[in-house]
């Protein structure tokens, strides 16, 4: 598979300043400066090229979908109450589900699938030079946020997932987790066990159980939730 392009794409811009004011940034485009370079690879090379990408792109495909899946379902919601009159610090709670399981961290918003895949190699043809080839630096500097104790979710063909400890009151419920969604093939038939168990710093040994997680409604398509995410692009 060969994409060629004829000759370098020129840049486009927008002048924001009016006719009036010279565009700096047109004239620097223009310049020789910015000129294209020739293709550096041979055929043979851009082709193996092509080929590495495809092999990645088997290899990365069950992830993305698993990652597109995860922004198309809801999660669900972790909760734990004390019944007990005492107080428990650093409360700990861990849950193992067995069999064949996922767990993906919600997205706000659904991705381009395409995103989600390994970059293809840059066309052949001519490069063009931009700003970004040059090294100039940008003084923008992103906000440092400080990211608090988040879930660990631990993948070993099945999953176990460990929740931010919290302080727990007597006769309190807390939500400790509702940003993981657990996905699980549309062929399993039996039910979905979880098992839990919990600790805290103020208290000796661990309490222990177990729940099933249900699933309700109808088995999500990815190939038809894709469809219609490129209709509403476009």
């Amino acid at each position: 598979m060969k994409v060629r392009a004829a000759r370098a794409r020129p840049a486009t811009n927008a002048n924001l300043y009016g006719a009036r004011i010279p565009n700096v940034m047109q004239a620097f485009a223009d310049s020789s400066m910015f000129s294209g370079e020739p293709e550096p690879r041979t055929e043979a090379q851009y082709e193996a090229e092509v080929e590495t990408y495809l092999d990645s792109l088997g290899e990365e495909m069950p992830g993305a979908l698993l990652k597109m899946g995860s922004s198309l379902v809801a999660a669900p919601k972790f909760v734990t109450t004390n019944l007990t009159q005492r107080n428990y610090e650093r409360l700990e709670v861990r849950v193992h589900i067995a069999g064949d399981v996922e767990a993906e961290h919600t997205r706000s918003r659904t991705p381009k699938f395409e995103d989600l895949l390994p970059p293809r190699p840059r066309p052949w043809g001519p490069i063009r030079t931009t700003y970004a080839n040059l090294g100039i630096p940008l003084n923008y500097r992103p906000p440092n946020i400080p990211i608090g104790p988040r879930t660990i979710v631990e993948h070993d063909g099945s999953i176990t997932l460990t929740f931010p400890p919290i302080d727990l009151r007597p006769g309190k419920t807390e939500t400790i987790e509702d940003k993981y969604v657990i996905l699980v093939s549309s062929s399993r038939d039996e039910p979905v066990i979880a098992e839990w168990s919990a600790t805290a710093t103020n208290a000796d040994g661990q309490a222990a159980g177990s729940f099933e997680i249900p699933f309700a409604g109808q088995t999500v398509s990815l190939r038809t939730k894709l469809e219609a995410a490129d209709e509403n692009d476009d």
